[in-house]
């Protein structure tokens, strides 16, 4: 049988080891923008009396199963 062994090229390495540091930056950013755009359409729907009650959650990690989220939510009543 044959077999075949290759080795990255150092500099390729180095970029995936910077990418993945910065893996969960990088999601937070994307979630935070994607629940932006959420935030964007609900405010054009909704009555003006409850525009500045919709707002968006600081980005954070689920302890249950690690995902990176923002929410959308209305505060006050």
């Amino acid at each position: 049988m044959a077999q075949f062994q290759s080795e990255l090229p150092l500099d390729l390495i180095e970029q995936f080891n910077k990418l993945n540091q910065s893996s969960d930056k990088i999601m937070g950013d994307m979630t935070r923008a994607g629940a932006q755009v959420v935030l964007d359409k609900i405010k054009v729907k909704c009555p003006d009396v409850l525009k500045n009650k919709v707002k968006l959650s600081v980005t954070y990690r689920t302890p249950s199963d690690g995902g990176i989220n923002t929410k959308v939510y209305f505060s006050g009543y």
